[in-house]
């Protein structure tokens, strides 16, 4: 079994889960945002694996005790889930020629967050990213 923390602030992410869910016929995977409070702490997550689940996605495979991300995470939820097995040559063909790690980043720099905690009866206020991040 695995557990796939996502980021629950951002839409993408979420849809994703979403899917995930939706086409688990072995029940193989479970999927949980690390911005649930609840989830950071039944799981014993540090600040600095939040913050490097901010970038990444990460994957625990609870039978090996493994960690995954990135490109790596994806790899993972593929293999769990036969709907996705189509998409692992690719994945492994970038993981093999060294593109895969730096286009998921490319793409996860540029998603978007949309934070449920920042929001009030006037609106939602965005966290400014980084410089660099551009």
């Amino acid at each position: 079994m695995i557990i796939v923390f996502y980021d629950g602030w951002c839409p993408m992410c979420t849809k994703a889960s979403e899917r995930i869910r939706r086409y688990d016929s072995r029940n193989n995977v479970t999927t949980v945002s690390f911005r649930d409070s609840e989830i950071v702490q039944e799981y014993n997550l540090t600040p600095d694996m939040l913050e490097k689940m901010s970038k990444r996605l990460y994957v625990y495979n609870t039978s090996t005790k493994e960690w995954f991300d990135g490109i790596h995470a994806c790899d993972v939820i593929c293999k769990n889930i036969r709907r996705f097995w189509w998409l692992l040559p690719m994945i492994r063909v970038s993981i093999v020629f060294g593109f895969g790690q730096w286009t998921y980043d490319w793409i996860a720099k540029r998603r978007k967050i949309v934070p449920s905690n920042l929001c009030d009866e006037h609106g939602c206020q965005l966290p400014q990213r980084p410089k660099g991040n551009e």
